[in-house]
């Protein structure tokens, strides 16, 4: 388990992991995955706890996605430094590059203890129903951060298809995949064309 992330490399890890090491996206896999990995459970914390900080921070400056690239995630980390800085102070140039331990961000955030009240006092911005509503399904980016008005969010809500993210529409939760709605059949008349689709493409339905 990589133990010296900066910051970007454990956002990476964290949204779209590793392909050539086959590491999945550490954001579907729990502590339980790695029991046998020496140290790995403290790291793989500290990374979680961060990045629920940062994806606290996207919602409530407008941006979150629901399929990650390198690009969306240094959107990301640009658009959440201001969130940072409030806490922190102005960071220096190297910080700002992302190039920062990510231990020491999640210690230093945690130890100033600021973002912790302000995430305590606005748990709604981590709602299922928020994420949603904020996560940006294509390169468009989001015109609107959290702490839009009502009126402004409803009518902006109205003209776009409510977007979702990856786990909401596989069904992935902590590595595991959510159980068939009960009544489904599995459909045995199906053409060969309709069956590569069901194997390949989810099926809304």
């Amino acid at each position: 388990f990589p133990n010296r992330l900066t910051v970007l490399e454990a956002m990476k890890m964290w949204l779209l992991g590793e392909p050539g090491t086959n590491t999945p996206p550490l954001q579907y896999v729990t502590v339980g995955h790695m029991k046998h990995i020496k140290g790995a459970a403290e790291i793989f914390n500290k990374v979680r706890r961060l990045l629920k900080i940062f994806k606290f921070l996207g919602l409530k400056f407008g941006y979150w996605c629901g399929n990650w690239d390198n690009a969306k995630i240094a959107t990301l980390w640009e658009k959440i430094i201001p969130g940072i800085e409030i806490h922190l102070g102005q960071m220096s140039v190297e910080d700002r590059s992302g190039n920062v331990s990510c231990r020491t961000m999640i210690n230093t955030l945690t130890k100033q203890g600021g973002i912790i009240r302000e995430m305590a006092a606005n748990p709604h911005i981590l709602t299922h129903e928020h994420v949603e509503s904020y996560t940006v399904r294509s390169t468009e980016e989001v015109h609107r951060g959290a702490s839009s008005s009502n009126e402004e969010r409803e009518t902006e809500e109205a003209a776009s298809t409510p977007p979702c993210e990856l786990e909401v529409l596989w069904g992935i939760h902590h590595g595991k995949l959510n159980p068939l709605p009960a009544g489904w059949c599995f459909p045995v008349h199906h053409s060969i064309v309709d069956v590569l689709k069901l194997w390949l493409v989810v099926d809304p339905e």
